[in-house]
C-alpha cells in the first residue's frame, strides 16, 4: 500500500499494463547479437487424431448417426449439444433441430 499524500490515504497499488509493442515483444528471444527474433513456427504435428463422441443413452442420437426428419428428410448428426443437434441434412443443408423431432435409421 502506498500512502497518498494529496489525498490523505492509502491505495493499493495498480497492477501495471504493459504497452502493446511490450506485450508483443515478450513473445520475441533475444541473441547474442542483441537482435529479436521471434518464436519459430511448428508446421508439422506428429501424432494421430480420433474422433471421440460422448457416451450417450441407447436409441439417442450421437455424432456421426444417420438420422431422418419428418420435413427436410435424411441427414447425418454433426454436434450434441444436449437436446439440440446440429444435421447435415443431404437436400436442405446444415440445420439445429431438437432431438425428439429426429429418428434414428438403423
Amino acid at each position: 500500500m502506498r500512502f497518498n499524500q494529496s489525498r490523505g490515504e492509502w491505495n493499493e497499488p495498480k497492477e501495471r499494463i504493459p504497452p502493446l509493442w511490450e506485450q508483443i515483444n515478450a513473445g520475441r528471444k533475444s541473441g547474442q547479437d542483441g537482435r529479436s527474433y521471434a518464436p519459430q513456427r511448428v508446421t508439422e504435428i506428429q501424432g494421430r487424431a480420433t474422433v471421440v463422441t460422448p457416451a450417450r443413452a441407447e436409441g439417442e442420437p450421437n455424432i456421426g448417426d444417420r438420422v431422418t426428419h419428418e420435413k427436410f428428410g435424411l441427414g447425418t448428426v454433426r454436434r450434441v449439444d444436449h437436446d439440440k443437434l446440429e444435421v447435415a441434412f443431404d437436400k436442405k443443408g446444415i440445420l439445429k433441430v431438437m432431438a425428439g423431432f429426429v429418428t434414428l435409421v438403423s
